[in-house]
């Protein structure tokens, strides 16, 4: 990524059936839950990590998630 896209939200495993909390152009906080996953042990949420606007969405609701890869981005 050459960093146009914003700052990367990124899961640290892979993920079943998200679901988004925030749409794109919703303006967020840095650690406001943007998105929920269900994984083996129940429902994660998945925290900004900047404040900003939310931006591509590259994972969309009901998708399944692969680990350490991007589902949506930040912009300033």
């Amino acid at each position: 990524m050459d960093g146009s896209q914003g700052t990367p939200i990124v899961v640290s495993e892979g993920f079943r059936h998200i679901f988004w909390l925030k749409a794109p152009g919703d303006h967020v906080k840095a650690g406001e839950s943007v998105a929920s996953m269900e994984a083996g042990k129940g429902t994660t949420f998945v925290a900004a990590p900047v404040e900003g606007t939310l931006g591509d969405i590259v994972v969309p609701t009901g998708s399944t998630t692969k680990s350490n890869e991007p589902i949506g981005f930040i912009l300033p």
